[in-house]
């Protein structure tokens, strides 16, 4: 099938990203000296290193007050064998030879060793 939104990435779209997060803290800004209130900025991102990869983290998380790390859909009804959907921490018993890194724990300390610093990071998790 089609790899969805999983490979249509241009090189420059994480710059372009960039400057959109930027411009919205801006106009946030300034809104809120009108309406006198504050307005967080957040994104979501996955928590699958290869496309983490893809992000330029360090620079995007500047505007930002949070960044949701979605840490679930590890493992999908397409694949061969049934898999952790959402794995706290890495399991031998996990039969995807990706384990090691598709869990919550590897997650957020490649989140962090990216940039963001934890104060900022905020779990998504499934229910």
């Amino acid at each position: 099938g089609a790899c969805g939104n999983t490979c249509n990435f241009r090189a420059e779209d994480g710059a372009n990203f960039n400057l959109l997060l930027a411009e919205l803290r801006k106009q946030l800004k300034a809104l809120g000296k009108t309406t006198k209130r504050d307005y967080e900025l957040s994104i979501a991102i996955s928590a699958n290193p290869s496309l983490i990869d893809k992000l330029p983290l360090a620079d995007m998380v500047k505007p930002l007050d949070f960044v949701n790390v979605m840490t679930y859909d590890y493992h999908l009804a397409s694949e061969p064998l049934t898999g952790f959907h959402s794995p706290l921490k890495p399991s031998s018993l996990d039969p995807n030879p990706s384990a090691g890194t598709l869990n919550t724990e590897y997650a957020l300390e490649y989140v962090r060793g990216a940039g963001v610093k934890a104060r900022m990071i905020n779990l998504g998790l499934p229910f």
